[in-house]
């Protein structure tokens, strides 16, 4: 501990003591004054007085900002940033902000923000750092906005600084209390405290000091010093009426030892020996690189807090997560963090629950038995130099919690397999007890709140951690590859440490490329790291080998599924067990963090687990793993036949494969089919890998939902692959079905010359193989496809035939679509009444096997017929009915188109607002889902409106982006129609 350096040192001290606005503060103009006097006098800091700014009354934040960032560069010693005035208390903005004298509460611009200041000392070069700030709600630096008085939790934030060695902030008050500044004081209460402490010195006993010292015994005054005496003489003494809070701190690892002066009490003596206050200890090292873990640890601070209060018992904490997230290394920072509040014992025993016994390493080596209670129990016990330490478990157990009663003492579990093993050693009531557990179980009696479920690192923590473990001093060039390489070790600190170390010799960008090639080549992203490989690999083994048989089996089935989720009901189909049991053994495999929950609840290995859990299963038996994906494949193609039923109606096929499967209806089946979406796509691609007998129409079934929802470019992807396993079979029905599967997607992207040939393929594979059913689809959607572009002779000559083959084969589907589409054709060519007739027996036909898409398409074709009969009402009726049918099965399509022709017939009926508003609904619809067409449709009606309203720049900006939509797509009809429109408005000016 030093003195700071006068020529190597810098202060700034910032108060306002009237304000514009706000009540005036007498005090701070003393406060500024006092500490000035005291930094540039003999018997303080002895700067010279252009080294120790007082800004009192300055009203100019950026100038403020830029003399704060200039004194922190020049400091290399000592840096202190005082500040008193007001703070801000904003409940809607955790922020802290310091309020200066022309300050308002409406013009936010006026504050000095604590954001700004802690980033000029993040950046300062001062190897000392010290933030005094004496003002109301204060504590918001240090705990986040969060009191941190006793009884309260510490905030999520502890000390934002907390990641820089050698940084303080010592405040005035929490981040939810008032400081006091008494009126007509010379001084605030806790500045004028602080300014007595300088300058008369410390005498008696210091609180809470390690060694019991007294201060006349201490020659200079650190940071731990002063703010223990801050804290003993100011909480809860009432001041002019007034009770002063406590006083708050913030520091880090050294922290604590800055020296703010000399001690004026010191009296020269040689201070006598003192028995240290601490009894036995054992805890261990710790990392010297750590970061990152500011709630966690604060956390267990706030816990150690509460268990050291009059009349507090003991506190259990478990920290639980996958192996390789940092477990150990967040107990052993909190055992240095508080192991200074508990003298009377700190233990600390690895229970090696998770550790390989077998020397070569090799799958499945189970470690040797972990210790046994009765063996850390005498374990304990010996080091408290127990004179006769009994035999029997509960004997043990009862001389531990004698001993432990009344005591302060820390006890520290790491890497506990379960909660059978520690319970015998948990404190009694009457100890003051911190007791923390690590593990990869969370299986644990452990009240909720008591209980840190630690993850990966947050993507700075990460990156800041390759830094420190490859001392890389920053520099911008290396920040996006630095951002990369922490994501390619996925933020856990297991794989970070050892690809930080590779920093110390070789450049970001090459160890990110030497990932980045070995992941492409196969050989994972660790090839050229195999000391991070080989931990990623214990970390798995060892927690799958600890594991019964029931669950091991479970983690197989897991790992033979072709995806990364894993839904109970599937992996139920897989294993022959109940979605019940099911979903308790993957419960149970998510208690010990062998897997996680995903973003939709769901079970899945996290991306290191699962490249592991599939390797050390491919040496399992083929037969059972073939087995097992089959089952699946049979399984989810029965129930997405099945979802599709109340979405698209009937097939023969459909309800052929929807045997032993059913949903109440479309709600249900959305569900479903939502939940599992991700897992069809995998299936589907698994099962035609796998060359599974009817993987064909698993992707079929699966590009049909795809379609349904919207998601174009995923159905092509599948279309094609069946495509390709089509050919490779041979398999000529197959290869139909696949072409006509990617023409109707490319169709709904409106590449409408793509999809007519590929129909056109379709239709001759048919015809040359005698498919029936495949020449009424592929018939049916080149018709559509000459439908959009116009040329609608041609297409109302394709539609009877699809309807015609449709009858002959019984498919009443077919001739649903078909006659739609006719329908459309027949309207479009202005030609109502044959229509009408048209989608009458189209929407029978629809209700009559139950395909409510049919009845939506079918019902809003009807609609826009009348509609254009100029009968709106009846138009009207039949969108909404559409509309409703479209919400209920999830048709986003549908939507679109229903609610176009709604607003079509709101805007001619002169309804504007109304129909603006749908327009913009069924705009944001289609943008959504990438529909094209719905896009223009509903950009034209939108353009119409705003024409009617008078609003002609508006119009014709619709109009031009709804010409745009209508190029893209091969529309040109309608694109005539905009072109026209955009002519005429040219005489409409605005």
């Amino acid at each position: 501990m030093t003195l700071p350096v006068p020529d190597q040192s810098r202060a700034v001290l910032i108060g306002a003591h009237t304000y514009d606005h706000l009540p005036g503060l007498a005090g701070v103009r003393g406060n500024v004054e006092g500490l000035r006097d005291f930094l540039i006098g003999d018997d303080g800091w002895r700067l010279a007085p252009e080294h120790c700014l007082d800004r009192l009354q300055t009203t100019d934040s950026r100038g403020l900002l830029d003399e704060l960032a200039a004194a922190a560069q020049e400091a290399t010693d000592t840096l202190l940033i005082y500040y008193a005035g007001h703070g801000d208390s904003s409940p809607g903005d955790p922020e802290l902000r310091l309020a200066l004298p022309d300050v308002d509460v409406d013009r936010p611009h006026r504050w000095l923000r604590y954001s700004d200041v802690r980033q000029i000392v993040t950046h300062s070069n001062a190897a000392r750092r010290v933030l005094v700030l004496d003002c109301c709600f204060a504590g918001r630096a240090v705990d986040g906005g969060m009191s941190a008085t006793v009884g309260r939790p510490a905030g999520e934030r502890f000390f934002e600084l907390a990641d820089m060695e050698g940084a303080v902030v010592l405040t005035a008050a929490s981040g939810q209390e008032e400081a006091v500044c008494p009126p007509g004081a010379t001084y605030s209460a806790f500045t004028g405290e602080l300014l007595r402490l300088l300058t008369e010195g410390v005498t008696g006993p210091v609180p809470q000091h390690p060694e019991g010292r007294r201060g006349e015994e201490l020659q200079l005054l650190d940071i731990s010093t002063v703010y223990a005496c801050l804290r003993d003489n100011l909480t809860g003494r009432e001041v002019a009426g007034l009770v002063l809070p406590e006083p708050q701190l913030g520091t880090r690892n050294h922290g604590g030892v800055i020296v703010l002066g000399r001690n004026p009490a010191y009296d020269g003596a040689v201070a006598p020996p003192v028995e240290p206050l601490c009894g036995p200890s054992t805890l261990g090292p710790v990392d010297a690189v750590f970061v990152g873990r500011q709630g966690a640890l604060a956390t267990i601070e706030a816990a150690a807090e509460e268990v050291l209060q009059p009349g507090g018992g003991p506190a259990v904490l478990l920290v639980h997560g996958m192996g390789g997230v940092g477990k150990s290394a967040l107990l052993g920072q909190a055992a240095v963090r508080v192991k200074d509040r508990f003298p009377d014992g700190r233990f600390e025993i690895d229970l090696n629950g998770f550790e390989e016994a077998a020397a070569d390493g090799s799958p499945g080596a189970v470690a040797a038995a972990p210790a046994t209670p009765e063996a850390l129990l005498e374990r304990l016990l010996s080091w408290v130099g127990h004179p006769r330490i009994p035999t029997g478990l509960q004997e043990r157990r009862r001389e531990w919690l004698a001993w432990l009663a009344g005591r302060r003492v820390l006890l520290v579990l790491d890497n506990a397999p379960d909660a059978d093993l520690v319970a015998p050693l948990f404190p009694g009531p009457e100890a003051h007890c911190l007791c923390l557990i690590s593990s990869r179980n969370q299986d644990f009696p452990v009240a909720q709140h008591r209980r840190i479920p630690l993850g990966e690192l947050d993507e700075e923590s990460a990156v800041r951690l390759l830094r420190e473990m490859g001392d890389l001093r920053p520099h911008p060039a290396d920040d996006a590859h630095l951002t990369a390489l922490a994501r390619q070790c996925r933020l856990l600190p297991l794989t970070l440490r050892p690809a930080g170390a590779k920093l110390r010799h070789a450049d970001p960008a090459d160890v990110l490329s030497a990932m980045t090639d070995g992941d492409d080549a196969g050989g994972g992203p660790f090839a050229e790291l195999p000391t991070a490989d080989e931990a990623i690999r214990r970390a798995f083994r060892t927690s799958y080998a600890v594991l019964p048989e029931h669950l091991r089996t479970v983690v197989r089935h897991c790992a033979w599924h072709p995806g990364r989720t894993y839904p109970k009901d599937s992996i139920a189909a897989m294993a022959g067990l109940s979605p019940g049991a099911a979903a308790l053994r993957l419960g149970d495999l998510v208690d010990v963090h062998l897997l996680q929950r995903g973003p939709e609840g769901q079970a899945a290995f996290h991306d290191l687990f699962l490249i592991q859990a599939r390797q050390a299963t491919a040496v399992d038996a083929v037969v059972d793993r073939t087995a097992a994906r089959e089952r699946l494949y049979d399984h989810l193609l029965t129930h997405l036949s099945a979802a599709l039923l109340p979405l698209a109606g009937q097939t023969s096929r459909r309800l052929a494969s929807a045997a032993g499967a059913s949903f109440s209806g479309p709600p249900e089946a959305l569900a479903w089919l939502h939940a599992h979406s991700d897992e069809l796509e995998a299936a589907s691609a698994g099962a035609m890998t796998d060359r599974w007998d009817r993987a064909n129409r698993l992707a079929m079934e699966c590009a049909r939902w795809l379609r349904y929802d919207g998601r174009h470019d995923t159905a092509i992807g599948l279309c094609q692959q069946a495509l390709e396993l089509a050919k490779d079979t041979d398999d000529p029905r197959g290869r139909t079905n696949a072409l006509t599967g990617l023409a109707h997607t490319h169709r709904l992207r409106d590449e409408h010359d793509t999809a007519a040939t590929l129909y056109e393929q379709a239709l001759d594979l048919a015809k040359a193989t005698g498919n029936l059913r495949g020449q009424t689809y592929a018939l049916t959607g080149l018709a559509a496809t000459y439908r959009l572009r116009g040329e609608y002779e041609t297409a109302a000559e394709l539609y009877p035939q699809a309807v015609e083959l449709a009858a002959d084969t019984g498919d009443l589907r077919g001739q649903t679509y078909a006659l739609t589409g006719l329908a459309d054709t027949h309207r479009l060519r202005n030609e109502h009444d044959t229509a009408v007739g048209l989608y009458g027996q189209a929407l029978d036909l629809a209700a009559d096997i139950g395909d409510p898409r049919g009845q939506t398409y079918a019902l809003t074709g009807l609609a826009h017929t009348h509609r254009l009969r100029d009968e709106h009402d009846t138009a009207a009726t039949l969108y909404e009915q559409a509309l409703h049918l479209a919400k209920d099965t999830g048709d986003p399509r549908g939507q679109t188109n229903a609610l176009t022709g709604l607003a079509h017939t709101h805007r001619l009926r002169n309804e504007h607002d109304t129909a603006a508003t749908l327009y913009e609904q069924a705009l944001h619809l289609a943008k959504d889902t990438g529909d094209g067409l719905g896009q223009a449709n509903a950009l034209t009606g939108l353009a119409d409106t705003h024409r009617a309203q008078g609003e002609y720049d508006a119009a014709r900006r619709r109009f031009r982006q709804a010409l745009g939509n209508y190029e893209s797509i091969g529309a040109q009809e309608w694109a005539t129609y905009c072109r026209d429109q955009l002519h005429d408005l040219r005489g409409h000016p605005d």
